[in-house]
């Protein structure tokens, strides 16, 4: 990622909560303005839950974890993770999987989408040491088998399914 959060501060503008957020990057510095996510009139179905499973997580974990830290384990820009929280974006394709290894399959649900399949998840958690680009890479790579496998009418015990499983981790450099 190669991002570091530098500063967070509030804002009170029209009765509105905001934070605003300077982040870091290796050649770049990036301003973000995000709504307060408990704040309810600005958020989804899905970034509210995005938010108390973040928060969840958050303390879940021993130490002092951060937001940045979260980013990095789902494998995605601190950006895309805001927008996501503040309802401004929901996540699609491989961005639900990747959510869904990390937090629970209720991703799929919240977002009304069917879930994966079980095989695919199993196969995705065992890569659970996986962090930043290379978990991106993977999810990406599972939802395309999972796209193709449907479209094929493949089941989880296919040597076909096999085959997809190798050429698609191939070109997303996992071999």
């Amino acid at each position: 990622m190669g991002e570091r959060l530098l500063k967070g501060f509030g804002d009170f503008k029209a009765g509105q909560r905001e934070k605003h957020y300077i982040i870091e990057g290796s050649n770049h510095y990036s301003i973000i303005l995000s709504r307060d996510p408990l704040n309810s009139i600005f958020m989804s179905k899905f970034s509210e839950w995005f938010h108390k499973s973040y928060e969840r997580w958050n303390k879940s974990r021993h130490g002092a974890e951060d937001f940045l830290a979260f980013c990095d384990l789902l494998g995605y820009s601190s950006a895309t993770i805001l927008s996501w929280l503040d309802g401004d974006s929901i996540p699609r394709g491989a961005e639900v999987l990747s959510i869904a290894g990390v937090l629970g399959i209720k991703a799929y649900e919240v977002l009304d989408q069917p879930a994966p399949d079980p095989e695919l998840l199993k196969i995705y958690n065992s890569f659970h040491h996986l962090q930043g680009e290379f978990r991106t890479r993977l999810a990406q790579a599972l939802w395309e088998v999972q796209k193709e496998s449907e479209e094929k009418g493949l089941s989880s015990g296919s040597p076909e399914l096999k085959n997809i499983i190798a050429r698609s981790f191939r070109k997303w450099g996992l071999d």
